[in-house]
């Protein structure tokens, strides 16, 4: 059973420093992991928190955040079930498909949303042994924009610029449209010279775009006080502009940590192969590794240690509309920056974090100088239970190799 403490028997530990943001002056002490769930606005009753056995929740740069919750599903005096639409409790519908559902992670009187989203899935387990038990889940609100999956690519476009087009575009079959304005707060946004949704949900691409660029994309509700239309939100957030970079560190705040580096999917070239309607002559641009760092840099030298293992491959893009040569060699170093970025790729764990998120950066130390660093995370698993808060992320390194 997860253990939620009353203000007067908080624990009253000697502050340890479990793990410390990337400015070193900093540090934040972690006890006492307390969670929050609400049901259709309310929270949870006492009764039903202390049947909570597991708060999870989960987040992808390629898909909608969910949230799980296994909750102690045996009523002992009777010995049925007891969170079933027949049973006499008092909450007997209370986790019914459809109601909304908000998750709160984090430690005494600092707690931070996870989601707002709403129950999709009960799963009831009744076990050859022990107890019955139930497992609630659910999705991210934003999951009721899955309508349909498209296919559309975007030239010399901004993230923000694809997001209110998005929104301008009415639903209809066949064609990518939310039917929802978009409001967008673009910062330091680059001209794209190629983006694809392939075969993608439209709020499913968008969330991804998001997340790449540190952004947030939420639903906010129509209000009558402030005028406000219901549309979505796609830019930066207060919290994600705060939210610190962490330090993790092996042997400190670093609880397990398993890197992987493999060359087999790297390239020492691409080319990108287009045509110049406008001057009616052929592109021909190429992107060598050696392109991304300066002469003597200690990451090209890096690089290079290992650069023989894939010194003959290349590859060629020929399916990509570019229009002119700066076009085509931004594509061409894009391509192959982010190949090398996924050379190496790590699944750790460490202290429950509610920050670290998917989408986000953190700082790996005391693993040697090919695997310390800055990584970017790909997906996040935030698991409250008995054993008390701990994060599970997988996430690649951002410089690619040392």
């Amino acid at each position: 059973m997860v253990r939620n403490f009353p203000k007067s028997e908080i624990p009253n530990p000697k502050s340890e420093m479990l793990t410390r943001l990337y400015d070193p002056s900093v540090t934040e002490t972690f006890f006492v992991p307390q969670y929050k769930v609400k049901i259709a606005g309310r929270e949870l009753p006492d009764a039903i928190v202390r049947d909570v056995v597991q708060v999870t929740y989960k987040d992808n740069v390629r898909e909608i955040d969910s949230f799980d919750l296994t909750i102690n599903n045996y009523d002992d005096l009777r010995g049925i079930p007891k969170y079933e639409p027949a049973s006499e409790s008092q909450y007997a519908n209370i986790f019914d498909p459809g109601k909304e559902v908000e998750v709160w992670l984090g430690y005494f009187n600092n707690l931070t949303l996870m989601l707002t989203g709403e129950i999709t899935t009960l799963e009831p387990n009744f076990p050859a042994s022990g107890g019955f038990t139930l497992s609630v889940r659910g999705l991210n609100r934003l999951h009721r924009f899955r309508t349909e999956q498209h296919t559309k690519a975007w030239t010399d476009k901004t993230d923000s610029q694809i997001a209110e087009e998005l929104g301008r575009n009415p639903v209809r079959q066949g064609k990518p449209g939310l039917g929802l304005r978009v409001e967008t707060a673009p910062i330091d946004e680059e001209t794209e010279p190629y983006v694809l949704m392939h075969n993608q949900y439209d709020i499913v691409f968008l969330m991804e775009r998001a997340r790449r660029r540190g952004y947030e994309l939420v639903l906010r509700e129509a209000d009558a006080d402030t005028h406000q239309e219901r549309h979505l939100y796609f830019g930066p957030s207060q919290e994600t502009a705060n939210a610190p970079t962490y330090l993790l560190e092996w042997g400190k705040s670093l609880l397990s940590f398993r890197p992987t580096l493999t060359t087999a999917n790297q390239v020492s070239e691409v080319q990108v192969l287009g045509w110049d309607r406008r001057n009616n002559r052929a592109i021909d641009e190429t992107a060598k590794w050696q392109d991304l760092y300066p002469a003597n840099s200690p990451e090209r030298a890096r690089v290079n240690l290992l650069a023989q293992a894939f010194g003959g491959r290349r590859e060629v893009i020929t399916d990509r509309p570019v229009h002119t040569k700066d076009q085509a060699k931004k594509l061409a170093k894009n391509t192959l920056r982010d190949l090398l970025k996924g050379m190496v790729e790590a699944n750790g764990e460490t202290v429950g974090l509610p920050n670290l998120r998917a989408g986000r950066t953190l700082q790996i130390g005391n693993l040697g100088e090919r695997y310390n660093g800055r990584y970017y995370i790909l997906e996040s698993t935030h698991i409250l239970g008995e054993s008390g808060y701990k994060t599970q992320f997988k996430a690649r390194r951002e410089e690619g190799i040392s």
